[in-house]
């Protein structure tokens, strides 16, 4: 996180969020990779899960991009 961050709430808040859905992803991506060739019905409910974490992650990046352009943070 760099200085400007530190003193804007709303873009260390979307930053914030960023980490935590990517470390989230993460441990769901374990998960999925534990699963393979072992549960398929499993696998695919993990699957759409890290999908829908992937979407969250794009979302709030755009809306990270989308503040920095409104407030050249």
């Amino acid at each position: 996180m760099d200085l400007t961050a530190h003193y804007c709430s709303t873009r260390r808040s979307l930053e914030e969020r960023s980490r935590i859905l990517i470390n989230l992803l993460s441990g769901v991506t374990s998960r999925l990779i534990g699963l393979v060739g072992i549960d398929h019905k499993k696998f695919n409910a993990i699957r759409d899960e890290c999908s829908g974490i992937k979407a969250e992650i794009a979302a709030t990046r755009r809306r990270l991009n989308k503040h920095r352009e409104e407030h050249g943070c």
